[in-house]
């Protein structure tokens, strides 16, 4: 959870989904993360997505509205 916003890993799709609490909605849209996106956490305005099968860590700014 960061600033109002609930992050949703999505693995098969290999993305991860922004959703609006305020409204209760999904985001327009998916942000591409490596390969089997595993864990994800939220710090000072980016989010840190974990891979299973490449055994990274990707970190996705630049998120603001």
């Amino acid at each position: 959870v960061q600033d109002g916003m609930v992050w949703v890993v999505n693995r098969t799709e290999s993305t991860i989904t922004r959703i609006d609490v305020a409204r209760g909605r999904p985001g327009d849209e998916e942000i591409r993360v490596p390969l089997n996106p595993y864990e994800i956490a939220a710090y000072r305005g980016s989010i840190w997505v974990s891979t299973l099968t490449e055994g990274t860590i990707a970190r996705i700014t630049g998120l603001d509205d």
